[in-house]
């Protein structure tokens, strides 16, 4: 699969085809056939109309990201975006051993235009998640990671961040409706179109997140604690790995490990701790130092860890970068 790829270094040879733009009955056959439907439109598209089934994966940055976490390698996926943006989405998937893309469909206004149904994402306003949960008739939940809950989250909230949603075994409410939200609503919607594709019924968004929270006038709760982890420099890790015992974790990718890291640095790319396996590897090798380039990517996967139970873990703030300035050992 995809993790394993990822660690042994292979992938898929030569370069990414252009898949072929499939008609509404090749879809259908393929859909019916268990591929999947990845729709990269922006979250208002999708929200006002998708093809059911569909997971939403929105083109931008964190696209590798979603599509690693959310999608089978094995399975083939079929790209519901403009013409314009599919070759770079074959590409990113292609990067990260998903080769499996059976073709691409751009209008999704056609489909429906054929008497096909189209779903929806429902999106509810702040004030009225105020008052249906005032009413105990829905359930808010903060998809965010925990340093974001530093700044106020929606009273009543239950906080579990998106990539742990991503792995627990859920059964539907069909007593409460089921209402993500995050910082704009990016996280929260994908999120729920996976839950969606679960047999979800009752699943929405809050329009615009945290941001139209507060912009309806309503207020946030505020933490009791900080909910915080330590960030050290390169120095102060090598410190740690040569003298305390500390274990130097590396979130990137394969094949940014292969070609250089810290010495005694062992690999565990950002995208695998959806892996209960991982996660339990991880924690039997406390206290552990977390690296990426530049310190961005570890803070990620120590926030991520900290929402696991892990405690005493430290983000090397300078990254592999700081690592090779200061001269420390390195190997390939």
């Amino acid at each position: 699969n995809m993790k394993l790829w990822n660690r042994s270094g292979e992938k898929p040879g030569g370069s990414p085809s252009r898949p072929p733009r499939l008609p509404i009955q090749r879809l259908e056959t393929l859909r019916d056939q268990g591929a999947v439907l990845v729709d990269a439109r922006d979250k208002s598209a999708f929200a006002e109309g998708h093809i059911p089934g569909s997971i939403h994966i929105p083109d931008n940055t964190l696209f590798p990201t979603w599509a690693g976490w959310l999608l089978d390698p094995d399975t083939p996926a079929i790209l519901i975006a403009p013409e314009a943006a599919v070759p770079d989405l074959v590409t990113s998937l292609y990067r990260i051993g998903l080769d499996q893309v059976a073709g691409y469909f751009t209008d999704v206004h056609y489909w429906a235009q054929m008497g096909h149904e189209l779903a929806r994402l429902e999106q509810m306003s702040a004030t009225d998640l105020a008052e249906a949960l005032a009413a105990k008739r829905a359930v808010a939940v903060d998809v965010r990671e925990p340093h974001d809950l530093r700044n106020g989250f929606i009273p009543g909230a239950i906080a579990i961040p998106a990539g742990k949603l991503l792995r627990a075994s859920l059964q539907p409410d069909t007593d409460r409706t089921l209402v993500f939200y995050c910082g704009r609503g990016h996280r929260s919607a994908i999120i729920a179109s996976h839950l969606q594709r679960q047999g979800f019924a009752q699943v929405m968004t809050l329009r615009e997140g945290v941001r139209g929270w507060e912009a309806a006038g309503l207020s946030l709760e505020s933490p009791d604690a900080d909910i915080d982890f330590e960030q050290v420099d390169a120095l102060e890790a090598y410190r740690r790995q040569t003298e305390a015992g500390w274990t130097i974790i590396d979130v990137r990718d394969d094949a940014a490990f292969r070609r250089g890291h810290p010495v005694g640095a062992r690999l565990a790319p950002l995208d695998s701790f959806i892996d209960d396996a991982v996660i339990a590897s991880l924690r039997a090798l406390e206290p552990l130092l977390l690296i990426c380039n530049t310190g961005n990517k570890s803070a990620m996967a120590a926030e991520w860890l900290l929402s696991e139970g892990l405690t005493r873990i430290a983000n090397v703030e300078e990254g592999v970068i700081g690592w090779q300035l200061h001269h420390l050992p390195w190997e390939k």
